[in-house]
């Protein structure tokens, strides 16, 4: 995916690199100074979406991807309490 001229991740480690924050305006909405990679590419990807899930919080319908992804995490979370 690109952004301007850039690939996104390029874009979001020159984003990441500055020492003083930035502010993104884009359209009538101004991104936070702080923002996730997934937030950025959900914004990036569709911005509908991202207004959706982060601005009205409304919950997503669990895929069988996202159940499965989310046992993982959790078996790996208490994994690694427990070993390290």
């Amino acid at each position: 995916m690109l952004v301007g001229d850039l690939t996104l991740p390029t874009f979001i480690h020159n984003l990441m690199c500055y020492d003083t924050p930035m502010t993104i305006q884009l359209d009538e909405y101004t991104l936070p100074e702080h923002i996730s990679y997934s937030a950025f590419t959900t914004f990036v990807d569709c911005g509908y979406q991202y207004y959706l899930g982060r601005l009205l919080n409304l919950p997503e319908q669990p895929s069988v991807w996202s159940v499965g992804g989310s046992s993982f995490h959790t078996a790996t979370e208490l994994w690694d309490l427990e070993n390290l």
